[in-house]
């Protein structure tokens, strides 16, 4: 097996975690694909952070002068992650950031080559899968993430109603037209934060070449005026229904034809929870069943084991029954009961972001059911 193992110097280690990169690292029949393998990363992950101390002014502050600090170094260096948001980024002590999945990074030396990934939409440019890999493919993402931490600063309750698991407060819907969302037109109401959320909205709206470095896109907030990427302010207005475009296929919960098709991906199921069955293993370990139809048969649940139980807080229980939720997940391999005439698909969560809470207008709106305007 063909290896390259990453030689890290002081001060990336900081940054990165030790990898090696295996040429023919999976291999089905005569075909193989290469793979990252990286040691673990030290931290708690961004999302699992962001959804425990949103409401910690003092932590959000370390966060924002981390990401400062992490985008200083990328310019610094000429690297950029490609994929920067809250699955690739781990939170260590006062708010140091470090990356992991380096399969998307652009250096120098592979200019040449094809662009195969371009991040998570929900924090990338709508403009990005037209425009060449360069250097400075991060600072959309950045900014994204500066300003929702921002925002939270100034309103905590933001993150139960804006965040997707799959973002920190922003959407790809935002991006594409600031003025039909709710969140820019929230934020155009937030003392603090208003400004940079109109100088954000001229950067979603704006050409991908002309996104502003980190430093720059703040300069111009402090200053309140448009940075030097020529940001034209868009009016934050009444909010719209629009289409809705995840990261990943989207289907309803009671939809099991469609689940079936996506055994082994990563999905995003929409539903309404019928019910929450709390219980114990034969071993006496604590479960959590979270319902969308009845279990009597073929249906879809969310499964929740001890050591999440144990590592977050605010899990589904009884009191969630009718609250519609996303699910973000991998689809588990069926689980089938022939004794009692059941066969189940599930998404294991392993993490409490991965079930975010929604209305049934936004439940809809998921699911491609687009109610007329008013």
């Amino acid at each position: 097996m063909a290896r390259f193992t990453g030689a890290l110097v002081p001060e990336d280690r900081r940054r990165f975690v030790p990898f090696e990169y295996l040429f023919d690292g999976l291999t089905a029949g005569t075909a193989s694909v290469p793979v990252v393998l990286m040691d673990w990363a030290p931290g708690i992950e961004l999302g699992p952070f962001l959804d425990m101390y949103h409401a910690d002014g003092a932590r959000l502050t370390q966060l924002r002068d981390g990401l400062a600090d992490l985008a200083a170094f990328l310019d610094e260096q000429e690297f950029a992650h490609g994929d920067l948001q809250v699955g690739n980024l781990f939170v260590g002590e006062e708010g140091r950031l470090v990356m992991i999945d380096y399969d998307g990074a652009w250096l120098p030396e592979l200019n040449r080559l094809d662009q195969r990934e371009y991040g998570h939409i929900n924090f990338q440019h709508p403009l990005r899968e037209e425009s060449r890999p360069g250097p400075s493919m991060d600072r959309f993402s950045l900014i994204t993430m500066d300003v929702a931490l921002q925002a939270l600063s100034g309103d905590a309750s933001l993150w139960e109603r804006f965040s997707s698991g799959e973002s920190t407060l922003f959407t790809q819907a935002d991006f594409v037209d600031p003025a039909a969302s709710p969140l820019f037109g929230h934020l155009s109401t937030l003392r603090g934060v208003a400004i940079a959320a109109d100088l954000f909205a001229g950067v979603c709206t704006g050409a991908y070449e002309d996104v502003p470095s980190l430093s720059s896109f703040r300069e111009a907030c402090r200053l309140g005026k448009p940075s030097p990427a020529r940001v034209k302010r868009n009016p934050v207005g009444k909010a719209l229904r629009r289409p809705y475009r995840g990261q990943y296929p989207v289907v309803a919960a009671t939809d099991v034809d469609a689940i079936v098709n996506l055994v082994g991906r990563k999905a995003e199921v929409v539903g309404r929870i019928l019910g929450v069955k709390l219980g114990t293993t034969r071993n006496g370990d604590p479960f959590r069943f979270v319902n969308f139809s009845d279990w009597r048969g073929r249906a879809f649940k969310v499964n929740v084991w001890r050591d999440a139980l144990e590592e977050y807080q605010s899990w589904p229980d009884e009191s969630w029954v009718g609250r519609w939720v996303s699910v973000t997940g991998l689809v588990d391999e069926p689980f089938v009961s022939e004794a009692h005439g059941y066969r189940h698909f599930s998404i294991t969560a392993n993490n409490r972001t991965q079930i975010c809470v929604i209305d049934e207008e936004e439940a809809k709106m998921r699911l491609g059911v687009l109610p007329s305007i008013r």
